[in-house]
């Protein structure tokens, strides 16, 4: 075979046959693994109905192993890309093959664990953790492709540019995302259609209108349009409008000055979503007991206004 020179980093000094037996090792044992435990990765419901999982357990387990596993894989990847010699076509083919499957088998573990967080995100609905893990998920699988093209065609040196392109991405990508609207949105989608398709709502939990007390102000206008939607029901409507009276009563309360340079169009925006809305809310009336505030609706049900964390 033709001799091939690379250049690297750093001076290559492991022996090809050392590597091989590294990287090849890790291709079998994830292979196997992945085999063994296609059931749990794939289970879905039956994972969280047999094996006792809640889905937030089931979903932190995927995304938990996904994280580790692939960092690793990538480190030794890069590491032992840059350190191995690799001096005939063959040898460099090789390694490609084995890093190509490496890839591959990372890329099932990905697709497992986004089908177990968009278990959890039909179950409960999205939250700002959930919505960071999900745009996450995506820029890894777009990493993890963009590694296999390159070890195609043997530019693995550009993997690092490739992981710094990802991670801008990612941050990018949430600005224009809008969270705290996206958020709204999805959740009211995903009441609108369990209001409509009894068989998509079975399994799945209530609208938490209470979450939405802990979002930013780009929540408001995406609130307001659903508590003018006539699709949803007059119960669900009611929790909007208990959300959006406790939202605007924080606002109200809040003495302080906004100078001009905090001004904010998301600020902007949510004060002429309140406008459409005012004479509505004003049937919702605010009620304090034993300094905790809470709302009662014209429906007579109490939301209370108090914020929480949850995942």
């Amino acid at each position: 075979d033709e001799k091939v020179e690379e250049k690297t980093w750093v001076s290559p000094f492991l022996g090809f046959t050392e590597s091989t037996i590294v990287l090849g090792s890790v291709v079998i044992l994830f292979a196997a693994f992945v085999v063994v435990q296609f059931q749990y990765f794939f289970g879905g419901q039956a994972n969280i109905h047999i094996a006792g999982y809640t889905f937030s357990e089931y979903a932190r387990k995927g995304f938990g192993e996904l994280v580790t596993v692939a960092f690793f894989s990538l480190l030794l990847l890069l590491g032992l890309g840059a350190i191995t010699r690799r001096e005939t076509e063959n040898q460099r083919r090789t390694f490609s093959i084995l890093g190509i499957g490496l890839v591959g088998l990372l890329i099932v573990m990905l697709i497992a664990a986004f089908q177990r967080l968009g278990l959890y995100e039909a179950a409960y609905g999205f939250s700002r953790l959930r919505t960071y893990t999900h745009v996450f998920m995506l820029w890894l699988g777009l990493l993890l492709v963009a590694v296999v093209i390159l070890e195609i065609r043997r530019r693995e040196r550009n993997i690092g540019l490739a992981m710094v392109l990802a991670s801008l991405g990612f941050v990018i990508s949430l600005s224009v995302l809008n969270v705290d609207a996206f958020i709204v949105k999805q959740n009211i989608q995903r009441e609108t259609q369990s209001a409509t398709d009894k068989t998509f709502a079975q399994g799945r939990a209530d609208l938490d209108a209470q979450y939405f007390l802990d979002l930013s102000d780009d929540a408001i206008p995406p609130l307001v349009n659903a508590f003018h939607s006539k699709s949803l029901p007059a119960s669900v409507k009611e929790k909007i409008g208990a959300a959006l009276t406790c939202k605007q009563y924080e606002r109200e309360q809040d003495e302080r000055k906004v100078p001009w340079q905090a001004f904010h169009f998301s600020r902007l925006n949510a004060d002429i979503a309140f406008k459409q809305v005012n004479k509505e809310l004003d049937t919702y009336k605010i009620t304090t007991t034993d300094g905790s505030r809470q709302v009662e609706t014209p429906g007579g049900e109490e939301f209370p206004c108090y914020q929480y964390y949850y995942d």
